[in-house]
C-alpha cells in the first residue's frame, strides 16, 4: 500500500516537472538533442561485376546528451575493398532534432521540458524517458522580455534644418547595447530622415525641413520579440521673419513664422514684450501677425508654438520703434534724377498725392528708390520708372541766359514779362507778385528770405541761378519755377524747429537738393512740393525749346 502511494506521488511529480533551458549550443541555438537517431545503413555488394557501395536500410543509434555537445556514432560502411567486404568506422553523427521547426522571433529561444504520456507528444520533438511511459516534450518558447527603454530624450535645434537628439539608454538588451533611431515626418514612423539605424547619443540629425513636425522613436532592441523604446517629437522650427525691425509711430510691419501646416493643429501665440512700444494683431490663430507702432522704445516680437499645452517651438524678433524722421512728398508731380531718391514716409502716407486730376506723378531714378521699409507708399498707382534719363543739351543757367537778348533785361517785353538780372549775391524778401510775370537771373548764390506768391493762373515767377538757392527757414511758402546749376537747400532752425515749406510750382537743380527742415512732429511732411500746371502754360515761349525739321513739299 505505502508503494503505490508512492509511485503515485512519483507520477505527478513527473506530471508537472518541466526545466526550461537556453536552447542547447550544440544544436545551433534552436533545436533541442534526441536520444536516438535514425541514419541511414551502407553495405557493399557486387553489381554488374563491379563492387559498389550502395545504401542498405536504416539503423538507430543512441544518441549522447551533453551540456554543449549532441552526438551519437554509427558504425558504417565507408568503402569496399578489393574482395568487395565493407570497410567500417565509427563515424560522429549530428543528434539534434529541429523542435518546432524554427522561425522563432526571438534569437534566443528556450527549451522547455514538459513531461507527457507516450503519443501526447510528436516523435519529432520526444526526449528521454522521464517517468514510467512517459517521455519528455520539447517546445521552443521566447524568455521574458528583459529590454528597458531608452529615457529623457532632449533634442536641441542648432539650425532650423538640424537637431540634436541625445538619450539615457536602456538597459536588458544586446551587449554591446544596440538602439534603433527613427527620426519622420509622419507619426506613424513613415518618411524619416533617419530610419531604425543604430545610433549613440547625442546624434546629430541634418536634412529637416522648416517649421515641421518630427516624431521621434529610439528603440533598445534585444531581438525581433523583445525590445523597449521611448517616443517624443519636435519642431524644427517657427523662425519669425523678418529677424528684426525698425519703425517709427503709427507704421506697421508683419511678422511671419516658417511654421508649416500639420496634424497636430498646433496653438500659434503672438506677444509684444511691450505694448505700450508696439502691439500685435491677431495676437492668436494664424502663422503671421502685424506689429503696430506705438511709441519709441524697444521691444520683441515672440512667437510660442504650443500642442496640448506643451512649448515645442519659441522665437523672438527685436522691434525697435524711433521717432520719425523728416520726410518730403510731392503733390501731382514728377521727381526725375539720375541718382536716388528717398524719403522717410510714414505708413497711412504717399510719396506722390494725386492731383486735381485724380493721378499722382511718376519717380523717375536711375540708382534707388527708398521710402522707409515699406516700398508701397509710393502713390496709389505705385507708378516708378528705375532708368538713367539723358538730355542732348543741358538745361542750365548759361542755356537759358544765352537765349535772351542782354537789352531786354530792365524792361518788361509785349506780352507783359518782366525782365530783371543780377550779377552778383541776390536776397529776395517776402513778395507778392501777384498777376505779375517776372523773370529773374542771378549770376550767382540767391536767399529767399521771405515767401514769394503769386495769383494762381495769371502770375509767373522764374527764377535762373547759376550759384546755389538758399531758402531762410522762416519762408513757408514759394510759387514759381526754381533753376540752379548748383544746390537747393530749404534751411533749418534745428531738430524739432522748422515749419513745413511748400513749393507750388517746380525745382530743377543739377546740384541736388538738401532738403533740411526737421519739425516737431514728423507725421507730416516737412517739404512739399505741388506741380503748378499753370506755370508750366505761361512759361514765356521765347524761353522754350524749339527744334525745325526740314521737308519737302511737293508744290
Amino acid at each position: 500500500m505505502k508503494r503505490v502511494v508512492f509511485i503515485g506521488l512519483l507520477i505527478i511529480f513527473y506530471v508537472f516537472l518541466y526545466k526550461s533551458v537556453s536552447a542547447e549550443s550544440g544544436c545551433g541555438g534552436t533545436e533541442f538533442c534526441q536520444s536516438t537517431k535514425i541514419v541511414g545503413d551502407y553495405e557493399c555488394k557486387i553489381i554488374q561485376g563491379a563492387c559498389q557501395r550502395q545504401q542498405a536500410g536504416t539503423t538507430t543509434i543512441d544518441c549522447t546528451v551533453t551540456e554543449d555537445e549532441c552526438y551519437g556514432y554509427d558504425r558504417t560502411v565507408t568503402d569496399c575493398t578489393g574482395g568487395c567486404y565493407p570497410i567500417t568506422q565509427n563515424k560522429k553523427v549530428s543528434c539534434c532534432s529541429g523542435a518546432g521547426g524554427g522561425g522563432f522571433e526571438c534569437d534566443n529561444p528556450e527549451l522547455e521540458w514538459v513531461c507527457l504520456r507516450a503519443g501526447e507528444c510528436p516523435e519529432l520533438f520526444e526526449g528521454p524517458t522521464c517517468a514510467p511511459g512517459k517521455k519528455w516534450c520539447a517546445t521552443l518558447t521566447c524568455p521574458a522580455c528583459t529590454a528597458v527603454a531608452p529615457a529623457n530624450i532632449l533634442i536641441v535645434n542648432p539650425s532650423n534644418s538640424s537637431a540634436i537628439i541625445s538619450w539615457t539608454s536602456g538597459t536588458g538588451g544586446l551587449d554591446p547595447i544596440d538602439e534603433r533611431l527613427y527620426v519622420c515626418s509622419n507619426s506613424d514612423y513613415t518618411n524619416c530622415v533617419v530610419n531604425g539605424t543604430t545610433e549613440t547619443s547625442p546624434k546629430t540629425v541634418t536634412g529637416l525641413a522648416t517649421g515641421s513636425f518630427y516624431y521621434v522613436k529610439v528603440v533598445n532592441y534585444k531581438d525581433t520579440a523583445c525590445s523597449a523604446e521611448t517616443t517624443s517629437k519636435f519642431l524644427s522650427s517657427c523662425d519669425l521673419t523678418p529677424i528684426s525691425a525698425t519703425l517709427n509711430p503709427t507704421e506697421t510691419q508683419v511678422f511671419s513664422s516658417d511654421l508649416k501646416a500639420s496634424t497636430e493643429n498646433p496653438t500659434v501665440t503672438f506677444a509684444s514684450t511691450d505694448t505700450e512700444v508696439a502691439t500685435v494683431s491677431p495676437t492668436t490663430g494664424a502663422t503671421q501677425t502685424t506689429a503696430t507702432a506705438i511709441s519709441v522704445g524697444d521691444t520683441n516680437i515672440n512667437v510660442d508654438v504650443t500642442v496640448g499645452g506643451t512649448s515645442y517651438c519659441t522665437d523672438t524678433s527685436p522691434l525697435t520703434v524711433l521717432a520719425s524722421g523728416p520726410w518730403w512728398q510731392v503733390i501731382d508731380g514728377d521727381v526725375l534724377t539720375n541718382g536716388s531718391i528717398g524719403s522717410d514716409v510714414p505708413s497711412s502716407n504717399y510719396f506722390d498725392l494725386d492731383g486735381a486730376g485724380g493721378f499722382p506723378g511718376v519717380p523717375i531714378y536711375g540708382t534707388s528708390f527708398n521710402l522707409s521699409s515699406t516700398p508701397d507708399l509710393i502713390s496709389t498707382k505705385m507708378w516708378n520708372a528705375n532708368s538713367i534719363t539723358s538730355f542732348s543739351r543741358r538745361f542750365d543757367y548759361n542755356y537759358f541766359e544765352d537765349l535772351v537778348q542782354s537789352d531786354i533785361f530792365g524792361t518788361t517785353d509785349l506780352d507783359g514779362y518782366e525782365w530783371i538780372k543780377n550779377i552778383g549775391p541776390t536776397t529776395l524778401e517776402a513778395t507778392n507778385y501777384s498777376n505779375r510775370k517776372v523773370i529773374l537771373f542771378v549770376d550767382g548764390n540767391l536767399t529767399i528770405n521771405g515767401n514769394i506768391t503769386l495769383d494762381d493762373g495769371e502770375g509767373f515767377f522764374g527764377v535762373f541761378v547759376s550759384g546755389d538757392i538758399i531758402i531762410s527757414p522762416t519762408v513757408t511758402s514759394l510759387e514759381g519755377l526754381y533753376l540752379t546749376d548748383t544746390g537747393f537747400e530749404t534751411g533749418s532752425l534745428g531738430p524739432d524747429l522748422d515749419a513745413p515749406l511748400l513749393v507750388r510750382g517746380s525745382v530743377a537743380s543739377y546740384g541736388g537738393m538738401s532738403l533740411q527742415r526737421d519739425l516737431a512732429d514728423d507725421s507730416s511732411p516737412a517739404e512739399i512740393f505741388e506741380f503748378a500746371p499753370d506755370q508750366l502754360l505761361l512759361f514765356p515761349e521765347s524761353l522754350g525749346y524749339s527744334r525745325t525739321r526740314w521737308t519737302e513739299v511737293a508744290p
